[in-house]
């Protein structure tokens, strides 16, 4: 079941462990464990992509709205972290195409 990609693990830590299994009984049916799990989740994830992932700014504003980081983990964690930054930074963009103007081959 390792092997299968997405719900795998997930379902292979669901079936063999049971302090998984109670983690996950407690995240959908406890509304303040689940709110508790979410914002340690966050903490680590802003403390690993800040400076990387994202502006120090965008981290400020990910941990004052639980739905904007939300959003963020869904829908960009699983890039690169460049590709990320870029999809998140505008000032990172325009520097992007600054030095594609500049030294257009790539031999910078």
């Amino acid at each position: 079941m390792d092997n299968l990609p997405v719900v795998g693990h997930w379902l292979l830590g669901l079936l063999s462990n049971e302090q998984y299994r109670r983690h996950i009984a407690k995240f959908t049916t406890q509304r303040i464990y689940r709110y508790q799990t979410l914002q340690a989740q966050r903490a680590n994830d802003l403390l690993e992509w800040a400076g990387d992932r994202i502006s120090n700014e965008r981290a400020k504003a990910l941990a004052a709205s639980m739905p904007l980081y939300l959003l963020d983990k869904l829908t960009l964690s699983w890039l690169p972290a460049r590709l990320h930054r870029l999809m998140t930074d505008a000032q990172a963009r325009r520097q992007l195409v600054q030095s594609a103007l500049v030294h257009p081959s790539g031999s910078a």
